[in-house]
């Protein structure tokens, strides 16, 4: 039994001594190995940091549209007799740039002018007669009242007679009959009188209508006589040209399209932009040559692609082609904070982080990023610390051991 207990201490102890060998034998030892795995540290670099703002710079098309642009149609329908523009003309405000066919127009203004004219005698002539009619009137109720009051005195002193025997009671009966037809009479031209008050006031009324009415007409019908005569509302250009001699024009149907200046630069940006939009840093940038914008008025809503339309015009007077396309350059403000490179920001298990060296060694710092644009980006939660890990070696870890070259 003992010398089996020997036999298996033999190969520990010789074990042992090749372990005492390689411990006493320099560089390729287990202790220098260790030692060296300790000793090791990523050799890091690291950028300053600073407090500010991070913007950016971005572009979008731009097309250069005229301020005002207006297509001119007939109001009424005609044969183009004459068009005294062609495209690229400039014209003046109240220039005739096409004149239609208007026989038709001038033979309704004639026409309505003597149905005015009709009108007006008819009320001038019903107004006379009426004036007449009231005069004759007026005369028959005076001489009923008269005659009223003559038959009631002659019926008071037959009366006064017939008491002293001087008159008959026959003529007493008869004073008295006199007296009622008098007073019919006077019923009857009183009655006349009212109506014809209430009468005079309604027909002239009718008439003064119809005068009116004549007057409407005659209004319309010179104004299709000017509607005729198509011409510039404003001083401009003449974009488009749309009506031919003897071509006929409906009413309703566009004529020629006038555009006059400053030049209106449009373009679109998502709403968000927009709202960081820094407007002093326009520019408009056509064939080569950029041109400061001032910003003129932002469309209140999107439109249908969910872009809102800005408009602005050249800072200074510029001859820019009206149509011609274009690129709109713009900064934005994006946010506030502590600006480091976006590559030294990384991804751990949801988190964000940025390296700090501290003491030799990598400490991670969880960050909220604000924002990020061209490699930059500003983020919150690194008040204090001056400088971070940048280039991140790639499997750097919290903990690890660095030293920062110069």
């Amino acid at each position: 039994m003992r010398s089996k207990w020997i036999l298996l201490a033999l190969p520990v102890l010789v074990l042992g001594l090749s372990s005492c060998k390689r411990l006493t034998g320099g560089e390729t030892t287990a202790t220098t190995q260790t030692e060296a795995a300790v000793s090791f540290a990523y050799k890091v670099r690291t950028v300053p940091l600073r407090e500010g703002t991070l913007t950016d710079v971005r572009t979008a098309p731009a097309r250069i549209e005229p301020a005002r642009d207006s297509r001119l149609a007939a109001a009424v329908g005609g044969r183009a007799t004459k068009v005294y523009v062609s495209e690229g003309d400039r014209v003046r405000q109240g220039q005739v740039l096409v004149q239609l066919d208007d026989k038709n127009y001038r033979t309704q203004l004639d026409n309505a002018r003597l149905n005015l004219e009709k009108a007006e005698l008819n009320l001038e002539a019903s107004k006379k007669r009426i004036a007449e009619q009231g005069t004759q009137l007026e005369a028959q109720l005076k001489a009923a009242q008269d005659n009223v009051e003559l038959t009631r005195r002659k019926l008071d002193e037959v009366r006064a007679l017939l008491a002293i025997g001087g008159a008959s009671e026959i003529d007493v009966q008869n004073l008295e009959v006199a007296l009622q037809q008098a007073e019919a009479n006077l019923a009857a031209a009183d009655a006349a009188y009212r109506r014809w008050l209430r009468s005079k006031d309604e027909d002239l009324k009718q008439l003064g209508l119809q005068v009116e009415q004549a007057r409407v007409a005659v209004r319309q019908a010179e104004q299709a006589v000017r509607d005729a005569r198509i011409t510039a509302p404003f001083d401009g250009e003449v974009a488009e040209r749309y009506a031919e001699v003897g071509a006929f024009v409906g009413p309703g149907a566009p004529v020629a399209r006038l555009i006059a200046g400053p030049q209106d630069v449009q373009f679109k940006l998502p709403p968000d932009e927009v709202a960081r939009l820094d407007p002093t840093s326009l520019k408009l940038y056509y064939l080569g040559t950029s041109y400061p914008l001032e910003l003129e008025r932002t469309s209140p809503v999107p439109a249908q692609d969910q872009l809102v339309r800005l408009t602005a015009r050249p800072a200074e007077t510029a001859d820019l082609p009206f149509g011609a396309s274009g690129t709109v350059e713009y900064k934005l403000t994006l946010g506030q904070g502590t600006l480091v490179p976006a590559a030294a920001v990384r991804t751990q298990e949801g988190r964000r982080l940025v390296y700090i060296p501290e003491d030799g060694r990598a400490v991670a710092y969880p960050v909220e990023v604000v924002a990020e644009a061209r490699g930059t980006a500003a983020v919150r939660g690194l008040e204090g610390v001056s400088e971070v890990i940048y280039p991140v070696p790639q499997d750097l870890s919290d903990g690890e051991a660095v030293e920062v070259l110069p």
